[in-house]
């Protein structure tokens, strides 16, 4: 676990990810390619690194209507993160 949030750099496809995480608490990675025009190559290895990096988590539903759907979201520490960075820019990443 990284101690030190302040020290990571992030692209700004990354940070665009983790400002929609922030302001939509879940989205599914189809919904984040949807939103950013990303490729969902791109939206995949991103929230991999995060998750690798303890910022975001995957959450499964509740239900067992369609197992295959995955929503992902920021962590407490994601979410300090995020915030920190938001607003470092004025709002805008």
């Amino acid at each position: 676990m990284i101690n030190n949030y302040k020290r990571l750099y992030f692209t700004e496809k990354q940070a665009a990810i983790m400002t929609l995480l922030y302001f939509n608490d879940k989205m599914t990675a189809s919904e984040i390619k949807n939103t950013l025009c990303y490729t969902q190559g791109t939206v995949s290895n991103i929230i991999r690194r995060l998750i690798g990096l303890g910022l975001a988590e995957r959450l499964y539903p509740r239900d067992d209507f369609d197992r295959r759907i995955r929503y992902f979201s920021l962590t407490e520490a994601g979410k300090e993160t995020a915030k920190e960075m938001i607003n470092n820019n004025g709002g805008k990443i």
